[in-house]
């Protein structure tokens, strides 16, 4: 697992550490399906720019069969005929859009292989990051509960311990502990400490 490129904001610094390292996960996971939009949006983007030429392909490759076939009627009725009666000059610019758009076309198919590997890459990240979600909640809730916990704990004893001292100092202003019979309810609940 790659470490995260992104530096630390200003809105981590503060935070306890595992929240921290969550918020910082949470703006990688962003970050990163940010960029496999902006991956995708590009390759839609190539593949209707490499549709569009295979399309001007096909109409020249359309009209030349078109012009074959009229060439091939009008030899075998015998009529006269030439090459340049045959092409017509939208199917000059056309196949000249074609021609010029070659190296374009095997620039595009490249650049579609190299970006179909990256998005690959940004794919299988994305999978990776998405999967150790629960990881990086529960490592953030565990630091949240303990410090709230160990909180809540302090204030009980505190509670605790301040109850206590009342209760002494009531003892002492009404003149100091009393013995119970032995055979009363308090002593039966009385702590009794192994001797041994």
């Amino acid at each position: 697992m790659e470490t995260c490129p992104l530096p630390i904001t200003a809105a981590t610094r503060g935070l306890p550490p595992q929240r921290a390292r969550l918020a910082h996960y949470l703006a990688w996971r962003k970050s990163v399906g940010d960029e496999l939009a902006a991956l995708q949006k590009g390759r839609d983007k190539l593949l209707n720019q490499i549709a569009k030429a295979d399309r001007t392909k096909g109409e020249v490759a359309e009209a030349a069969d078109a012009g074959a076939a009229t060439v091939l009627d009008k030899i075998k009725r015998g009529l006269d005929w030439s090459l340049g009666s045959i092409v017509s000059p939208a199917l000059k610019d056309h196949a000249a859009t074609v021609a010029a758009s070659e190296p374009q076309i095997a620039v595009a198919k490249a650049a579609l292989a190299k970006l179909d590997a990256e998005i690959e890459a940004k794919t299988r990240l994305a999978d990776t990051l998405t999967g150790r979600h629960g990881e990086f909640m529960n490592a953030a809730l565990r630091e949240h509960a303990e410090a709230a916990l160990g909180q809540e704990y302090r204030a009980a004893i505190e509670a605790v311990r301040a109850s206590m001292a009342r209760l002494e100092a009531v003892e002492c202003m009404t003149g100091g502990r009393t013995r119970r019979p032995a055979g009363s309810r308090a002593s039966r609940f009385r702590m009794r400490w192994p001797t041994s």
